[in-house]
């Protein structure tokens, strides 16, 4: 047998009888890799708590949107009036009726007195008031009062 194929048959029998276990280096190497997708564990899940909205509070987003949606039918509507001493709008748009008025701690939108579409939560006392060309709307919120004037341009109120 030639030397050359001597060392070959040597170096695949020491490869094979190599039972060392992990080096050193290996198992460092392991323990970053580890660290190194804990760190990012930790981090995601904090973004994500931190990131979750509060839901048990007032949102000054949520009445930024109930403003904004309900300023959108006023501007649409015919005629309006203010029941149930100021707490419930019902306005006329085309051929239906929408209301906005207190449920719970809610304020909910309704079409020809049914469904339940919830506007704006967490809520303590909402108040409407007609003016003369404009509607004036202020919601009590965690001590909080908030106030929207709607302009309602050459229609009248129905008392």
């Amino acid at each position: 047998m030639p030397v050359h194929e001597q060392r070959q048959n040597d170096v695949s029998r020491c490869a094979l009888n190599n039972n060392r276990g992990f080096l050193l280096l290996e198992a460092m190497a392991s323990l970053m890799v580890m660290f190194v997708v804990l760190i990012l564990f930790v981090s995601l899940y904090t973004f994500w708590v931190e990131s979750r909205p509060d839901t048990g509070r007032f949102s000054e987003k949520e009445m930024m949107v109930f403003s904004r949606q309900l300023e959108a039918e006023v501007q649409q509507a015919s005629s309006f009036h203010i029941m149930n001493q100021g707490r419930t709008i019902v306005m006329r748009v085309g051929r239906s009726n929408i209301s906005y008025e207190m449920y719970q701690d809610k304020i909910r939108r309704r079409v020809n007195q049914t469904g339940h579409e919830v506007v704006l939560q967490h809520v303590d006392l909402v108040q409407y008031e007609a003016l003369l060309h404009d509607v004036r709307v202020e919601i009590t919120a965690g001590g909080t009062v908030h106030t929207t004037v709607i302009g309602f341009p050459a229609r009248r109120a129905l008392p």
